[in-house]
């Protein structure tokens, strides 16, 4: 794999890895609690399978049941070449120097991958990542709370806490975003996605944090009305997404 591409794995509802031309990535990883596909489990050796002497990076935005399961930490007992990300909400404690704690606003240097973290509007951070001459975001729970039963004043500071952390990650310039499009926020469902896309403009945006409700980001790419080289649409777990910067 050549540098400035990049294979994208969707596992579970914001859970994804991305295997670049020297490193994997591996985000917020969390299974469905009837999983009926065990080979989309990642162990250490399935791991090492996917890494193929690449560095292992894995990222958590937050604590929250749905994006952190404490499995991720038995792979580090067979994997040399593993960091850990973690928000600073994880209560965590190792003596590792692989493990790293990162509170909103920090940057982070390891070998040749850049790390920044900005805020969330619910708990943690997300993460924006430069390697391999690609970017990536990913939101964790950075999302636009439209919840009907918030008061107009909270729907409306939901709505400008969002934006405004949106303000400061547009300042990058991002090539694969994956957003929110939660299907619980009824007909606000797209409005945190849309409004990334048209502010940061990322090459290509991936939904997320739907649990196995795929039919919601076909309803996402059908409003945005853009093809599947801009607007992913994923209809399974597994499903695989190849992009290309020299393509876009």
């Amino acid at each position: 794999m050549k540098p400035s591409t990049c294979k994208i794995t969707h596992l579970y509802h914001s859970s994804f890895y991305l295997q670049t031309a020297h490193h994997l990535f591996i985000f917020d990883y969390v299974l469905p609690s009837s999983d009926s596909d065990s080979s989309l489990d990642l162990t250490s050796k399935n791991i090492h399978q996917l890494a193929s002497n690449r560095n292992v990076f894995v990222f958590v935005s937050h604590h929250h049941s749905d994006h952190f399961s404490p499995v991720i930490f038995e792979w580090k007992n067979e994997i040399n070449n593993i960091h850990y990300v973690l928000s600073s909400d994880i209560n965590q404690t190792f003596d590792d120097s692989n493990t790293h704690s990162m509170d909103p606003g920090e940057q982070l240097k390891i070998n040749d991958v850049l790390i920044k973290t900005f805020d969330s509007t619910d708990a943690g951070v997300s993460f924006y990542i430069e390697a391999d001459q690609l970017s990536f975001f990913h939101s964790g729970d950075l999302n636009w709370w439209h919840w009907d039963d918030f008061s107009k004043e909270k729907q409306e500071q939901e709505a400008l806490e969002y934006k405004n952390v949106i303000e400061k990650v547009k300042k990058e310039h991002i090539n694969i975003a994956f957003v929110p499009v939660d299907p619980r926020l009824g007909n606000a469902f797209f409005w945190a996605g849309k409004y990334f896309f048209e502010e940061v403009k990322p090459d290509l945006l991936i939904p997320m944090h739907f649990h196995d409700n795929f039919s919601i980001t076909k309803a996402f790419s059908d409003v945005m009305g853009l093809s599947s080289k801009t607007i992913a649409s994923i209809g399974s777990r597994g499903e695989k997404i190849f992009f290309d910067k020299d393509q876009k």
